[in-house]
């Protein structure tokens, strides 16, 4: 697991070429962590809210924002041109970027991507909830990259959710992580393949 930035390293540097090479090489998955965004956008962006300012600029909108372009950089800068076998897991339902990739594919031409900018998180990318139980969430991410490139996690205790009627809550006692799943709109080998499968596929664990 990594951060999207080390220090003042972007996550598309030269400087993580051999790290990009040698996860390819192994044939093993990187997973990649939001992190604080860096003191100039906190400042610019989420300052004069007190502590819901700091709450808006992690957990609640900014970590994800500050991966998400993370991502954007890799692709755009050719890291998955020049290693198209290196294999990433994006945590909270693809860091923001698979809302607005209808819209951010046109950069793909203005880059001159070997590929369109869907097919990177189609082939490169595996998807994972990471505590935030959203059916559109859900829904949405197995239409862009389909349940084959989804893989189940949770953030217990911090689970995430939005019950009938729009209402955010938190739940860290009543099953809902494992409900989720289950009552998924799913075929049952799809909830396998989601649950499990799909995981060990990507890392050769098959049973």
């Amino acid at each position: 697991m990594l951060y999207g930035r080390t220090g003042t390293e972007l996550a598309d540097s030269p400087a993580f070429d051999d790290l990009y090479a040698t996860a390819q090489r192994l044939r093993v998955p990187l997973h990649f962590h939001p992190q604080v965004p860096v003191p100039a956008v906190m400042d610019a962006y989420y300052a004069g809210l007190g502590g819901t300012g700091f709450g808006l600029g992690t957990a609640g909108l900014g970590w994800y924002y500050d991966l998400g372009v993370q991502y954007l950089r890799m692709i755009l800068s050719g890291v998955f041109d020049r290693y198209p076998d290196l294999q990433i897991v994006a945590g909270h339902w693809g860091e923001l970027v698979l809302f607005y990739l209808d819209h951010t594919g046109i950069l793909a031409h203005n880059a001159r991507l070997e590929r369109p900018l869907l097919e990177y998180f189609t082939q490169n990318f595996w998807i994972a909830g990471s505590g935030t139980v959203s059916e559109r969430y859900l829904r949405w991410t197995a239409e862009i990259v389909g349940t084959e490139r989804m893989v189940y996690s949770t953030d217990y205790p911090y689970t995430f959710g939005t019950r009938p009627g729009g209402f955010p809550y938190l739940d860290t006692a009543n099953g809902v992580a494992r409900s989720f799943l289950e009552d998924a709109p799913f075929t049952d080998e799809e909830k396998a393949a989601i649950g499990s499968g799909n995981w060990e596929r990507l890392t050769g664990h098959v049973r």
